[in-house]
């Protein structure tokens, strides 16, 4: 059963973190003893509470999704929002032209939730799927990247076999700066970035930009996450340059209609 917290609203951030962490820590605990977890069965999803309906959790449709991440990337994120504006954005763009391109793929937690939906959708669906990624852990010394270091794949052979199912996933393996240009699709409807770099994903728009069509959706995984602020800044840069603004998600997303 999904607890709701009432908070005081003066509550200083580093203290609010702090418990945060603690009652993420103590679900991980109680899973680990009581193994009483279940798909819609968090407590502080995406870092954050709300009191407000949130029925797609126990949809047979979100169920099924969630678990094929769960089972694809190995563990649980707890990231049931961010799944279910990944599953929005596929499907509020079926009646576009252009495929869906995911630009930071790791584990593949995300899109296998869509490829689910996809494979079962009530219309057929005859989008590709294109996940576009080094498929490696970081090279770099980053202590940012380094901090999402169990995101990240380990190789790309254990990805491609976990989607083996959905023969309309693509994979375009290696430095996105070089497969990008010749390998992504002419017409993208759905973008999904999540690269944790600001550099790197301000590029990835500008070369993906004349590609999408009109009112394509852009969801930005970590535009308003703590600690990326640089990133932020890079694509509210790049926005404002394109006359466009992002929503920001109570779960540190940002949303863009093209």
């Amino acid at each position: 059963m999904n607890k709701y917290f009432n908070l005081p609203s003066p509550i200083p951030a580093a203290l609010f973190s702090l418990n945060i962490r603690f009652l993420k820590r103590w679900e991980a605990i109680r899973f680990a003893i009581f193994k009483n977890h279940s798909v819609g069965d968090w407590e502080w999803p995406d870092w954050f509470s709300t009191p407000h309906n949130k029925g797609f959790f126990d949809t047979a449709e979100f169920q099924s999704a969630y678990s094929k991440s769960v089972e694809v990337a190995g563990f649980d994120y707890r990231i049931p929002w961010r799944v279910h504006q990944a599953l929005w954005a596929a499907q509020s763009t079926t009646n576009l032209d252009g495929d869906i391109v995911e630009v930071g793929t790791g584990r593949g937690f995300i899109m296998a939730a869509v490829a689910d939906w996809m494979s079962g959708a009530p219309t057929p669906q005859t989008k590709g799927v294109w996940l576009c990624d080094t498929f490696e852990p970081p090279d770099s010394e980053d202590s940012k990247k380094l901090s999402f270091s169990k995101y990240y794949a380990t190789g790309p052979k254990d990805v491609i076999e976990s989607f083996a199912p959905w023969p309309f996933v693509r994979f375009v393996v290696g430095n996105v700066y070089q497969t990008l240009p010749s390998q992504a699709p002419d017409k993208v409807s759905f973008l999904h970035l999540d690269l944790n770099d600001a550099d790197a994903e301000v590029w990835v728009l500008g070369a993906l930009w004349p590609r999408l069509v009109p009112g394509a959706i852009i969801i930005l995984d970590d535009y308003a996450n703590r600690g990326l602020e640089d990133q932020y800044r890079a694509v509210n840069t790049f926005l404002e340059g394109v006359g466009k603004t992002a929503l920001t998600t109570a779960a540190g997303q940002g949303i863009v209609i093209r």
